[in-house]
């Protein structure tokens, strides 16, 4: 994989990352906390999908690399809600 390409796949990443963080509302802090959310979201996604046996939805291939956009995004939006309950939840505990 070139430079070229892991930057186009790290530039998917933080833009379904920050999709993931404007659905819920919910914030990890910039761009770089985004990119986090849409690469560990799409591990998530991926493997949700290849769990439940479900289809590819809107494939992007890069280089030799597939990215499903759906599963993705699914996965960084349960990330993102999960990350905003547990972060919420110890908020209400210190008080």
């Amino acid at each position: 994989m070139s430079l070229l390409e892991t930057l186009i796949l790290l530039a998917i990443a933080g833009l379904i990352g920050a999709l993931a963080e404007f659905l819920i509302g919910f914030s990890l802090g910039g761009m770089i906390g985004a990119t986090i959310v849409g690469v560990v979201g799409g591990l998530i996604g991926d493997w949700l999908a290849r769990s439940l046996h479900l289809p590819a939805i809107l494939p992007i291939q890069v280089g030799t690399r597939t990215i499903e956009l759906v599963w993705t995004t699914l996965g960084s939006i349960l990330l993102v809600g999960l990350l905003s309950v547990l972060r919420t939840r110890r908020s209400v505990a210190r008080r």
